[in-house]
């Protein structure tokens, strides 16, 4: 065997590659590559089963913290069920305080639009959209995404057309 050769014969399950000279590794005098046999690298890679328990708990637990800061509309749908009634509206503008930031009925805070005129002036459709998604209606809004369900959605609209109408 030469010096950076490799024996085929008796090696040919193996692969080797060159790693350049680590300069961690002072013992290594030689300005020339090392050739280093995977097999030999192999144990570093291994992975003992509290590791791989580890790991796998924790991308679990980064799965579920992104779902739960971020749900997706289909997981809303199924988890947050309301009837799309005028008193469900009502029920959830306060649970929300849409009043915090809107007027609505003579009440309520001048930070954001009037929502009895928001009613007469914008169609259904609108309505539902600034609901789903305040940015992507209006990119620099101070509105948060409540991360309403579909059901909610349509209890709040149908809840300022109810007392909006004369």
């Amino acid at each position: 065997m030469d010096g950076g050769q490799i024996d085929r014969g008796r090696r040919q399950h193996t692969q080797t590659f060159r790693l350049p000279k680590d300069t961690v590794n002072e013992k290594m005098s030689e300005s020339r590559e090392k050739e280093y046999n995977f097999a030999e690298l192999l144990p570093l890679l291994r992975f003992t089963m509290r590791n791989k328990i580890s790991i796998s708990l924790f991308i679990f637990l980064a799965i579920g913290l992104y779902l739960l800061l971020f749900p997706p509309r289909w997981m809303l749908n199924r988890i947050k069920q309301v009837d799309a009634s005028p008193a469900t509206g009502a029920m959830l503008v306060e649970k929300y305080g849409c009043r915090k930031c809107h007027v609505l009925h003579g009440e309520g805070a001048l930070k954001a639009p009037n929502l009895d005129e928001a009613v007469k002036q914008e169609t259904e459709e609108t309505l539902y959209r600034w609901l789903a998604n305040p940015r992507a209606m209006r990119p620099n809004t101070a509105m948060p995404n409540l991360h309403l369900s579909d059901s909610e959605i349509r209890a709040i609209i149908a809840y300022l057309k109810a007392s909006s109408s004369p």
